[in-house]
Parts: structure tokens; sequence; C-alpha cells
């Protein structure tokens, strides 16, 4: 790696230490033992000052082809993305704060990786690419057709009409763990859910949205008065209704379920959720009641309504999608550390050992997410855990550690020591399998996820018993 493009990488570290007193010359004391590579305080300054400086852009004009997409944050127009020849160029609103951008005003030879990273994948990728009729690949025009993106990036929004209100089963969890009451839903949101799940049009109006990832999922209201409603354009929405999974089935039940045993056993931060079951109010004759799913979560990149700055670790790395999978726990933790630091690791430690536990195989750094604030950054809520295991995706996290995609528990918490004391690990362990099995009786599974379900946490539990390291024990006493 080039000494510019190590300077480009650290800019936020860099910057962060700068806030707390340090010198360049410590700063590039750290970064050589980091990189191997000596770069001189007087380059680093060097560097500093030519990313600061706004760069002379072309004039850009809305001429009518669809090669201009303005976004917005808080209903607030940021910056405009051009698509020119041999590339993009990003023109930010000079009274905008930088903090606030996505990414820097100049020109991009690719499509931002920041911006790539904010986009859905797969089949939701190529459903909204069918129904607005664009070519898949196309990151362009796939963002001019979203709104209300994470992290409160967005692009403009489309109309909202008159609703009507059909009533669903929500199913939650509470001290008694089973929480059933109606949900009015309006007839707009029963629309986008029949449209999504049967790939069907009709005339009820869509919001797609470009929260990333692969399962179909758009973004709603729910206003505290058990109604869930497609927000109007000047509204900010503060949950996320993921939609029924024809190829995984009940996929969502345990999301919620793992969602809940996070937060209330074991203290890890994660939003507020809950499962609609369809019933007879359904509009739909060829769903059988309660056959279907339909998670809603809370949107935690919301503060008091309004939409606060969060972005993936992957963005921050400046990695595309397609690297997801070759991005190791190591690099994801040191990533943390330089950027959030020692408290923050803390936590995502506990949560790595969770997400193995809970047998979740899609653990990459996409889904993890950094928010700022003055003076740095702080660790997201967890979300989007899973048990991928039971659908035939044995890999422990998805990700390679120490340079493997098949190491074991015992591998993993040697790893995870650098960063939570070991007796915060093994409480973490403890209180999971104690609960685990009451959040299984206590969920509508059919009978055969509920099977696999049990026979891979009871591998889980047989394999933690195993482990012993250096005063770190699954049997009770050690």
């Amino acid at each position: 790696m080039k000494k510019k493009e190590i300077v480009q990488k650290y800019v936020n570290y860099i910057r962060r230490k700068q806030k707390d007193g340090a010198t360049l010359d410590e700063i590039a004391a750290t970064l050589a033992k980091e990189t191997g590579e000596e770069i001189s305080p007087q380059y680093i300054s060097t560097i500093l000052k030519n990313m600061s400086r706004r760069k002379r852009l072309p004039r850009i004009e809305n001429d009518g082809t669809g090669n201009r997409v303005d976004l917005y944050r808080n209903g607030k127009k940021i910056g405009t993305l051009a698509k020119v020849d041999g590339g993009f160029v990003y023109a930010a609103e000079a009274a905008v704060d930088a903090g606030e951008q996505p990414i820097a005003s100049g020109f991009y030879p690719s499509f931002p990786s920041a911006l790539e990273n904010l986009l859905p994948e797969g089949p939701n990728r190529e459903r909204i690419a069918l129904e607005k009729r664009f070519d898949p690949k196309d990151d362009f025009r796939l963002l001019a057709s979203l709104n209300d993106g994470f992290g409160g990036y967005g692009t403009r929004s489309g109309e909202q009409k008159k609703a009507v209100s059909f009533s669903f089963l929500a199913r939650s969890y509470t001290d008694t763990f089973v929480k059933e009451c109606d949900i009015t839903v309006d007839k707009d949101l029963v629309g986008q859910i029949v449209n999504t799940y049967y790939g069907k049009k009709n005339e009820i109006p869509k919001r797609p949205s470009s929260l990333s990832g692969q399962q179909p999922k758009f973004v709603a209201t729910f206003d505290g008065q058990n109604r869930l409603r497609l927000p109007p354009e000047d509204e900010h929405s503060n949950a996320v209704i993921k939609v029924s999974n024809k190829k995984f089935s009940q996929i969502n039940l345990i999301e919620n379920m793992l969602l809940f045993l996070a937060r209330e056993r074991l203290g890890i931060k994660a939003p507020r959720s809950f499962v609609l079951l369809e019933n007879s109010f359904f509009p739909a004759p060829s769903f059988a009641a309660g056959t279907h799913d339909h998670l809603v979560v809370e949107r935690f990149d919301r503060y008091r309504g309004e939409p606060s700055l969060y972005q993936e670790l992957l963005a921050l790395m400046e990695k595309t999608s397609d690297e997801k999978y070759e991005v190791g726990v190591e690099e994801i933790f040191e990533t943390v550390d330089r950027m959030a630091g020692t408290e923050a690791c803390r936590e995502l430690a506990r949560r790595y050992l969770f997400f193995y536990l809970a047998g979740n195989g899609d653990a990459h750094a996409k889904n993890v997410s950094l928010g700022r604030k003055e003076g740095g950054y702080f660790l997201a809520p967890m979300y989007d855990v899973v048990n991928t295991h039971i659908y035939g995706f044995e890999e422990p996290l998805g990700i390679p550690l120490g340079g493997r995609m098949d190491f074991g528990y015992e591998d993993l918490v040697k790893f995870l020591q650098k960063y939570a004391p070991i007796d915060e690990l093994r409480r973490t362990r403890d209180r999971f399998f104690e609960a685990i099995e009451t959040y299984l009786e206590n969920t509508p599974f059919d009978e055969t996820i509920l099977k696999k379900l049990r026979e891979f946490y009871d591998k889980r539990r047989e394999e933690s018993k195993l482990a012993v390291f250096q005063g770190f024990s699954g049997r009770k006493g050690h």
C-alpha cells in the first residue's frame, strides 16, 4: 500500500488522535508500527491538507437524462452525485458539515464504495431493478430509485396515498415470554408485503428503501398506538419490515428470538422487534393463517425521530460488498479499535461470541456499524443476527479467523480474550445456554425447524464444555 493510501485509510484515526492532543510525530510513529511504512509527519500534514481542500468540480446540470442524483439527509440536500464520462462526480453542498457527508467532493473513477454499501443486494436488488426496468448491476440507477436509507442518507421520496387498515396478530416476548396483540396495518403497507412476497405488481404505491442486504425489506412507521403504516414523504420512518422468506422458512422468527435473547438476557444492545403472523384478516387467500412471519425491527439509526449518522464498517474500510466475506475477524476488531476504541471492542467481543453460539454465519463487516458523534465513533446496536447453520451454511461466522474459515469455539475465545475479560465471555456463554431452551419453547416454530435448532444448540453446548484453556472452561466451577 502506498503512503498516500495509508494516510487516507487512517484519516479518521489521525484526526481523532489530533483532537485528543497527539502530535503528528506520535501519530507517524504509530502508523509505522501498524503498517511497516515510515511516513514523515510533514507528509501526513500535506495529505491531510489536500484532502480538506475543496476541489474544483465541473458544473452539473439536471439535463433530464437521469445522470444526476441529489442526496438528502434529515430532509436537507447534502450533495449531488453525477454520472460523467469515465466515472462519477460528487459535489457536496457548501453549507453542510463534512461530518454529515457519506463521501468527499471529487471525481470517482468507479461508483463510490461508501454509497455502494448502502444498496440492496441479491434478490432484493433484482426485484427493484425488475420493477424499475434497469440492469441490476447499475449501482447508479439503483441509488436513484431509492429513498430513506440506512444512517439517514436517502434520495427523493414517493407519494403517500390514503390508507385502509387490516388487523394482524403480533407475537413478541415479555417477562412471561409470549405476548400477542392486534396490530393495525394500513392497506398500502399490506400491499407492499404482498408485492414483495409474491413479486407481483398492483396499484398500491411502493416506497423502496436503500437499506442494504439480500433479504427483501422496506421502511415503515410504527406510531405507538399499535398501528403500522407507510410514512408520508415528509416523515421519517422508524421501523424496517423484513418480509417472510420463501427460501429460508421461519428465519424471521429466529432473528426475532435472538434479538430478544441478546437484549433481555445478555445485555447486548439490539433494536426492539416483533413478528407479524398472518391471520384471516390478511387479504390474500393463498396465505394460511400463521404460516408466514414478517419481522418488524426498530430503526436504531434514529434519535428522537430524526435520522442519526451510522455507517457500515465495510464502507468505513473503503471496501465493496463483494469483499465482505474476505474481511477477517482480526481486521474487523483492528478497525473498530482504531476508530471507536477499546470499550467498543470489549462489547464487540461479547457479540462475536454470541454470534458463534447462536449459529450466525453471516457476521461480516456489513453487519457491524459505527455511529458518529462529536469526538469520534461508537459501536452501533447489533442487527441482522440469525442461525444460518440449520439452512446448510456451516461456516462458524462466514468470515476467516487466523486465515481459516473452519475455526472452532476455542480458537475464537482465545482471540476474543485480547479484547474482553474472560469472566465476561464466560457469563455470556452461560446465560445464553440458560435462556435458549425457554425461548425455543415459546416461539411458534414448526417441528422440523425446532428439531434442527435444538440439535444445533446441543452441539454448541457440548463444544463449549470441552474447551479448557487459560482458566476458561465449560465445566461448572472452572
